[in-house]
């Protein structure tokens, strides 16, 4: 199977996995982390807010303008890390992809993360990447490689599309104010799905090589796949 049709079913593959809770944030918290390493770094040109410790059990809603300032730094970043680790895939470096997260994980695991829930994350995901390296098994190495690069480029993508519906939720409070105060979310929204999107065309132009007459052609055979995939467990 050519690479690019490869990349495609995993696209698939990726937002299929976004719709379902459970493994949405098990990988999204690697997205989670990226963004609570920039929070810190941004916090420590503060007075006194910078806080060393990444809890990825917590939740908190991106609101304020500077909590904006920060979920468009990470999932911009999100965007640049996703642009690269396409451009590793198209070289066919796919253990170096592998070698990235396992170093990203463990350097975070080591200096940031400090919750116990946070702890068994990056370990585990750590023994995931790691087992296929261990025994070096190509074909798994390449599945699990274009697998993690998809999702982070779909994941920023439905978290961009997120911020602008999350910002639509609010029937409650239909005060004037109460929806200036959600315009500035939209923006946001708007510009990081506008950035996601070009995103994907530079990768698909610029590194891919596709063209749209292609993309339409393997898209459909992609589709085909994935229903005959997906018809042998219904």
């Amino acid at each position: 199977m050519k690479t690019n049709m490869l990349i495609l079913i995993h696209l698939a593959i990726a937002f299929g996995v976004t719709r379902i809770p459970f493994l949405r944030v098990y990988f999204s918290l690697s997205n989670r982390l990226i963004q609570e390493i920039i929070h810190i770094f941004i916090s420590s040109f503060s007075k006194g807010e910078a806080s060393y410790k990444i809890d990825l059990k917590k939740s908190e809603k991106d609101t304020g303008f500077k909590q904006g300032i920060i979920t468009y730094l990470s999932l911009t970043c999100t965007l640049f890390v996703a642009v690269g680790l396409f451009y590793l895939v198209a070289k066919g470096s796919y253990h170096f992809i592998l070698y990235s997260f396992i170093l990203f994980i463990s350097l975070s695991l080591l200096f940031w993360i400090r919750s116990f829930v946070g702890f068994m994350w990056a370990l585990s995901f750590v023994i995931l990447l790691a087992v296929p390296m261990y025994y070096w098994h190509e074909l798994g190495i390449m599945h699990v490689s274009i697998f993690l690069s998809s999702f982070l480029l779909v994941h920023t993508l439905t978290n961009a599309l997120g911020i602008i519906l999350t910002s639509f939720k609010d029937g409650k409070n239909t005060k004037v104010l109460s929806k200036l105060a959600r315009i500035p979310s939209v923006l946001l929204g708007i510009l990081l799905v506008a950035q996601s999107l070009i995103a994907i065309f530079f990768i698909a132009n610029n590194i891919l090589d596709y063209n749209l007459a292609v993309i339409r052609f393997e898209l459909l055979n992609t589709i085909q796949v994935v229903e005959r995939l997906f018809s042998n467990y219904i």
